[in-house]
């Protein structure tokens, strides 16, 4: 593939980009004592080695009063940042990408409390609370105001002191500049507020204070969200009326287009439900009325899309950002089309944003590097010292990740699978309309595998004396789980086998997934222990084929462990067009025939009967299938297991523990 417009560089101000791929500004909490340092630097450093052209980093905030939901949020208004700044553009430099630092106030969108003790009010534009954390905020006076323009200005100052090529200033997505701009927010009778032209007032003073203290050679961009999303905000009709406005100043370098705020969270790391560059359009609206380059940004991970969002004139450049989480080599690999090559980001949110909005460090559910670089990244996986024959028992996620690694390092690796085909239980999931892009990743494992020499036996089902028979040095099992066919019957968390579940209209999601169930039509009772995407991507699936369907949670809210990746909104207006019905706080006490009786789990004696149900379908989790590993403990050299065999977990985890035992033997 030759890419004619992808690899071909652009200047931005007086910065010269070696290509059109860039990494979008996202928070890692990887932050200590709220200062970027080495644990940025490896990570930033990475995607540069790997032919990223520019990297956004971070969003560090510009004042004491600029809270986060992050407790590792980065700052940059103290000086003392300057030091660790350094050592990430130096980092980035040493690869030859350049690099610009994001500078952002949350205004009402904030958590007073989030960092320490001292316990701060939270600056709004109106004294209007954000619709996520819902504090309530002080509405700034013009003295406040002033007190933030200098914070950006000094802000600006620090990143241009710690190394950075620029500063973008976080315009989008409902933070503060974001307020300013919306009616949704800016209920102001000064001349901060009003009509359009005195909304954007606020970001023009900014600019202009940031361009003073800089100078004109360094670069200066703004992220608009160029539509909000709701009804009463901007639309991208606004935004190119702002968008000109700002470029007028004469200070803005470029603008970076993204759209929603905080009540459409999940556009801004948008799951796999919503369509690959759904937003560049948006980027192309902005494009026609400005002369700067225009960033653009959303569910891009092909490079071949990139290509034809450039080739359309839609942007001059492409944001590949969980892209390059899941792949810090993407740009590199593209080049050299080896796009076969680049592991597939998912869509998921799983090791990304879900862990961030659980205060945990950023990862990847396919790259278990992500975040460690230092320790798992590029060129760490060495030969090993002894070549060894390594037997692996399953082929699911864990046990083809075991293969790659094993294989890279040089061992003679053979991987059984009992099945006629690889990937173990994601192909399940992968049949789900609203999961399909799992199985990105299962070829994706599957090709390197197969190019890095692992023979590999299907529909081969392998015991103890036939493995011993093979002289392994090392077996692995990764014999993947099998469906829970009990669950909580009582109020308290207690296993118990519930009453019913015997009967031949009681399932397992699986032998829906599997398509073992005629549901069409029928009346569909899903009993949901996990609250995650087993039960309403099921849910997805069935309906689809005309079921009714209704879902019993135990939880205060149905399907409560898709609201961190961004899916539940999303989910529920999916699964409510489709006549999906949800039933929380709710187990189910006993299946008779064709009823089910629940209960409410917090006032047990109010029972209720579910009538005229023909399937009963049980997502209860799932039970380790480790009875080949205990089989062969004590009659081969090195046993592992790995992946659901040991507990079974999230894809993320079963990849992890492959990887990690990879690099072990």
């Amino acid at each position: 593939m030759e890419f004619k417009y992808l690899f071909t560089p652009l200047e931005i101000g007086n910065v010269k980009v070696r290509n059109r791929i860039f990494i979008s500004a996202h928070s890692k909490q990887y932050a200590e004592d709220n200062m970027m340092g080495r644990r940025h630097a490896f990570y930033y450093g990475e995607r540069a080695k790997g032919g990223t052209g520019l990297i956004v980093c971070d969003m560090l905030h510009i004042h004491h009063t600029s809270s986060s939901n992050f407790s590792k949020a980065c700052f940059a208004y103290d000086p003392r940042v300057i030091p660790g700044l350094k050592v990430v553009t130096d980092e980035v430099h040493k690869h030859g990408a350049k690099i610009f630092a994001q500078l952002v106030h949350s205004g009402c969108h904030g958590d007073g409390g989030v960092y320490d003790d001292q316990w701060r009010h939270v600056w709004g534009v109106s004294g209007i609370p954000d619709v996520s954390i819902r504090e309530a905020c002080k509405e700034m006076e013009t003295e406040d105001i002033q007190e933030l323009i200098d914070g950006f200005a000094k802000s600006a100052h620090h990143a241009k002191e710690g190394g950075f090529d620029g500063v973008e200033l976080h315009g989008a997505h409902g933070y503060l500049i974001n307020q300013f701009f919306s009616p949704l927010f800016n209920r102001r009778t000064d001349k901060y507020g009003g009509n359009l032209e005195k909304r954007v007032t606020f970001a023009i003073e900014v600019l202009d204070a940031v361009r003073k203290i800089v100078g004109p050679d360094f670069v200066v961009g703004i992220r608009i969200s160029a539509d909000e999303l709701i009804a009463g905000g901007n639309t991208i009709n606004d935004y190119k009326v702002i968008a000109k406005t700002l470029e007028e100043t004469g200070n803005v370098d470029y603008f970076n287009v993204s759209s929603g705020t905080y009540y459409t969270p999940y556009i801004f790391t948008p799951p796999m439900l919503l369509p690959h560059g759904f937003r560049a359009y948006l980027a192309g609206e902005i494009k026609r009325v400005v002369d700067v380059p225009v960033f653009t940004v959303g569910r891009i991970k092909d490079p071949l899309l990139a290509e034809k969002i450039l080739a359309d004139g839609q942007a001059d450049m492409v944001g590949m950002t969980r892209a390059q989480i899941a792949d810090p080599e993407l740009a590199n690999k593209a080049k050299e089309g080896r796009l076969d090559d680049i592991r597939p980001c998912l869509g998921c949110n799983q090791g990304c944003i879900s862990r961030l909005y659980n205060q945990r460090a950023v990862t990847c559910l396919g790259n278990p590097a992500a975040g460690r670089e230092e320790l798992l990244g590029m060129g760490t996986i060495k030969p090993a010292d002894k070549r060894k024959n390594v037997v692996i028992i399953g082929g699911g996620p864990a046990g083809m990740e075991a293969a790659r690694v094993a294989a890279m390092r040089k061992h003679n690796v053979q991987l059984f699978e009992e099945k006629d085909q690889l990937g173990g239980q994601v192909n399940l999931l992968a049949k789900a309309p609203i999961r399909t892009e799992f199985a990105d990743l299962i070829r994706w494992q599957i090709g390197q595998i197969e190019k890095l020499g692992v023979k590999i036996h299907l529909k081969t089902h392998i015991e103890v004396d036939a493995i011993k028979a093979l002289n392994p040095d090392v077996v692995i099992v990764a014999t993947g789980s099998t469906p829970e066919r009990t669950g909580f019957t009582e109020a308290l968390p207690l296993r118990a086998e519930m009453p019913g579940v015997e009967q031949e209209n009681v399932v397992s999601v699986w032998d829906i997934m599997e398509d073992k169930v005629d549901v069409k039509e029928k009346n569909v009772l899903i009993i949901d222990n996990n609250a995650a995407h087993e039960a309403y991507a099921t849910a997805d699936y069935i309906a689809d084929g005309g079921a009714k369907v209704q879902v019993v949670s135990r939880l205060y809210h149905a399907g409560l462990d898709l609201a961190p990746v961004h899916d539940i909104i999303l989910y529920y207006r999916r699964l409510l067009e489709k006549g999906v019905t949800f039933i929380a706080t709710h187990l189910v006490k006993e299946i008779k025939g064709n009823k089910a009786i629940i209960y409410n789990v917090y006032a047990p004696a109010q029972e209720r009967t579910l009538e005229n149900i023909d399937i009963f379908v049980l997502a209860m989790g799932k039970n380790p299938n480790d009875i080949l590993y205990k089989e062969l403990k004590g009659k081969v050299p090195e046993l592992y297991r790995i992946g659901d065999c040991v507990a079974p977990r999230k894809t993320q985890y079963a990849i992890w523990d492959g990887h990690m035992i990879g690099r072990k033997i």
